[in-house]
C-alpha cells in the first residue's frame, strides 16, 4: 500500500528521500522510497525516525499505521 501521508510530509517538510535514507541508514534512496511506495513495510523503529527528521509526531503517520510492524 502505497503511502500518501508520509510522501505528504515529506515534501512539506521540504526534506529529500535521499536524506531520510541517510537518517534510516539505506545506502542508496532507494531504500526510503521503498517504504515510501509500499513496497517494504514500515517498522516502528523506522517510523521514529523519519518522524524524528520530519519534525511530526508519530500519530501523523498514523494514517500509514496499519503498515507499521509494531505500531
Amino acid at each position: 500500500m502505497e503511502r500518501k501521508k508520509l510522501r505528504e510530509l515529506r515534501k512539506k517538510s521540504n526534506i529529500s528521500g535521499a536524506h531520510l535514507a541517510r537518517s534510516l541508514g539505506f545506502n542508496s534512496s532507494a531504500g526510503y522510497f521503498n517504504i515510501e511506495y509500499g513496497l517494504n513495510k514500515l517498522s516502528f523503529e523506522h517510523a521514529t525516525i523519519i518522524a524524528k527528521e520530519l519534525g511530526v509526531n508519530l500519530d501523523d503517520l498514523r494514517e500509514d499505521a496499519e503498515n507499521l510492524d509494531s505500531f
